[in-house]
């Protein structure tokens, strides 16, 4: 949290362990509860975007690892985020 809270971030992409941190979240003003939460029509299930206050963004997406082709990884965050901004 520290290192959110110093660097400021505008976007958040965490490699599906979001639950974990939710609540830690909350404290800095990251609330996902008040947060505007929708995919992309082109991936309708996974990653999942947070829109949150002061136009800041959490991604949950896949881990990394996951065995999924790199071009849908990338390539569903990046749609994503282009809708939002």
């Amino acid at each position: 949290l520290e290192q959110i809270k110093i660097a400021n971030p505008n976007i958040i992409i965490f490699g599906n362990v979001l639950d974990l941190f939710e609540n830690d979240l909350q404290e800095i003003g990251w609330d996902l509860k008040q947060a505007k939460k929708f995919t992309t029509d082109l991936y309708s299930k996974f990653p999942i975007f947070y829109q949150c206050e002061q136009n800041r963004v959490i991604v949950d997406a896949y881990h990394p690892a996951c065995r999924r082709s790199y071009k849908y990884y990338y390539t569903s965050i990046i749609e994503g985020l282009k809708s939002i901004f």
